[in-house]
């Protein structure tokens, strides 16, 4: 029962105590299941990210993963509720807490990094390490990944999670560890997906997994769900569903919301003719916010449109 009351305790303080704090990401409030936030490049369900790689300093997600699959002829709900952070810009944190059914299982954290020098137009790279104690035996389990995403047009995408597992067994052994993910981007709100998963090792048999799913944003709330198979000596059906908020704390992120009005102090400028100054700031999908400057002068109204780095 406290794995139950712990699970819905870090849900709760993500969806109220959080709200009350803070608001939305100014420029999307639906950027938690981004794996790229400037790219959009949708991030994979079962195997998700720490925060979208090169997100700034301080954003906050609560989310939680719930995968119902069926063991020696009994139903088992396998469910995971996490905190996302970004302590700096590009560099994310999180702590997980998986469980089974009214057990749990282990602790879970996370680091997440960006590669700056190595991230281009239209893709982007990153790294992620994870350690997981497992409660019953006090072993760990670590995973070092290389993340690689693409945006190959306007509706296509592509994420890719390749490296090395390290078991918590006395063996130590080691496996390949890697996740892939095709998006296809039908509006907005909806995307259409196809991940897949494989775990191969010399001494374990190979795990592989192959979940079509569908991500849906409605009013800052992500809700991701598919259904598919994992094949490890037999196939077996397996459902999963994940939900997600993203917040951002007091202080944190830019001071204009999008489209709000912001008058400017030019009383200082070097043209006696500029009267007053406003701007907009409207969101992009590159993360760059266009601020449009209406300057009235004596005779005509001039518009100025410059592009600054969000």
């Amino acid at each position: 029962m406290r794995s139950i009351y712990l699970g819905t305790l870090l849900v709760w303080l993500g969806c109220t105590g959080f709200a009350q704090q803070g608001s939305a990401h100014p420029t999307d409030v639906d950027e938690a299941t981004f794996a790229s936030s400037r790219l959009r490049i949708p991030e994979p369900m079962v195997f998700d990210l720490v925060r979208p790689l090169g997100a700034p300093k301080g954003e906050l997600e609560v989310n939680s993963l719930f995968r119902m699959s069926e063991f020696g002829g009994r139903a088992v709900l396998q469910w995971a509720p996490e905190v996302e952070y970004t302590f700096a810009d590009g560099y994310g944190v999180e702590f997980e807490v998986p469980a089974e059914n009214g057990q749990l299982e282990a602790y879970k954290f996370a680091l997440q990094g960006k590669l700056k020098r190595f991230s281009g137009r239209n893709y982007l790279m990153g790294w992620q390490g994870i350690a997981e104690w497992e409660r019953s035996s006090g072993r760990v389990q670590t995973d070092l990944l290389h993340l690689f995403g693409l945006q190959m047009s306007p509706d296509w995408s592509f994420f890719s999670m390749n490296g090395m597992r390290r078991f918590a067994s006395p063996a130590r052994d080691l496996a390949y560890l890697g996740n892939h993910t095709v998006f296809r981007r039908f509006s907005p709100k909806l995307e259409l997906g196809l991940e897949t998963n494989l775990q191969a090792s010399p001494t374990r048999p190979v795990r592989f997994m192959a979940m079509p799913q569908v991500l849906y944003r409605l009013h800052g709330y992500n809700f991701q769900a598919g259904a598919g198979l994992t094949a490890e000596e037999g196939l077996r059906a397996k459902v999963a569903w994940r939900v997600s908020r993203e917040f951002q704390p007091i202080g944190g992120g830019p001071p204009a919301l999008p489209g709000r009005k912001q008058k400017f102090d030019v009383s200082g400028s070097p043209s006696p003719k500029l009267r007053n100054v406003s701007a907009f700031c409207l969101p992009h999908l590159d993360r760059k916010a266009h601020v449009i400057f209406a300057a009235r002068t004596e005779d005509a109204q001039t518009v100025v449109r410059r592009s600054v780095r969000g």
